[in-house]
C-alpha cells in the first residue's frame, strides 16, 4: 500500500491550532486536494509539526512538488511523505474485514518482535555528552521514545505497563546502567500520539522520569 499520509514541520507554533488547520485546509483546497484528516499537537515537543492524511499518494507527491517550503504565517513549511501511513489511511483502503486481519497481523508482529527483543542481548546505546531538557524544543518524531532519569529498581512489567495501552506500541527495553528505557512503537505518529497523552514527565516508582523522542 502506498504512503497517503505527509509529515509537515517548521508551521507557526505561536498559532492555535484553528487557524493551522484552517490555512492549511485552504492551500490544499487552493490545489484541489482533498484531506482526510489533520493531526496536530500541543505537545512542546511536537509543535509547529503535523501528520496530514490525503487519499492517495499522488496527491501526497502533488502536494509537496507545490507546497513545500510555501512560506504560511512568516515561516516556510518543510513537507515529506511519512514514513507510515496513518490508522485512517490504512483504514480508507481497506475493507473492514481486510482491515480487522491487518490489526491482528500488526498485533501478531507485535508479540513476535517483543518475544525476540527479551531473547536478544541488549546493546547500550550511545548518549548525548550533554543532557537537554525535554520539551525544551521541537523535536523531529522518531518512533522510539527515550525515557531518563529510570530508577534501578524499575522493571520492563512496570515500564510496559505505562505504554502498552497505546496504539502501535511494540517493545521495552531498559538499560539500567544509564538509568534509561527505550519505548518502541510501530511509527512516528503512534510515538507521537503517546507522547503527547503522556507528556514530557512521567512517575515510575515514584521518580520523576522524562519522555522525549530518541534521536535518529
Amino acid at each position: 500500500m502506498s504512503i497517503c499520509t505527509l509529515y509537515v514541520r517548521n508551521l507557526n507554533e505561536r498559532l492555535s491550532h484553528q487557524k493551522l488547520r484552517s490555512a492549511l485546509e485552504q492551500l490544499f483546497s487552493e490545489l484541489g486536494i482533498p484531506i482526510q484528516e489533520i493531526k496536530l499537537f500541543k505537545n512542546l515537543q511536537l509543535r509547529g509539526q503535523a501528520f496530514i492524511t490525503l487519499k492517495s499518494h499522488e496527491d501526497c507527491v502533488r502536494a509537496i512538488e507545490h507546497l513545500n517550503t510555501k512560506v504560511i504565517f512568516d515561516k516556510p513549511m518543510d513537507m515529506y511523505i511519512a514514513k507510515t501511513n496513518s490508522d485512517l489511511a490504512v483504514q480508507e483502503h481497506m475493507e473492514q474485514s481486510a482491515y480487522e486481519q491487518y490489526l491482528q497481523e500488526q498485533r501478531a508482529q507485535r508479540l513476535e518482535k517483543r518475544t525476540k527483543k527479551r531473547k536478544s542481548t541488549l546493546q547500550t546505546p550511545t548518549m548525548a555528552k550533554k543532557r537537554k531538557i525535554p520539551g525544551a524544543r521541537a523535536a523531529e518524531p522518531h518512533k522510539i521514545l527515550l525515557v531518563t532519569n529510570v530508577p534501578s529498581s524499575a522493571t520492563r512489567d512496570q515500564v510496559e505497563s505505562i505504554f502498552e495501552k497505546f496504539t502501535g506500541f511494540l517493545n521495552v527495553n531498559i538499560v539500567h546502567i544509564r538509568n534509561l528505557a527505550l519505548v518502541e512503537f510501530r511509527s512516528d505518529l503512534e510515538s507521537a500520539r503517546c507522547l503527547e497523552s503522556l507528556g514530557t514527565s512521567i512517575k515510575i516508582n515514584d521518580t520523576d522520569c522524562y519522555l522525549q523522542f530518541a534521536k535518529k
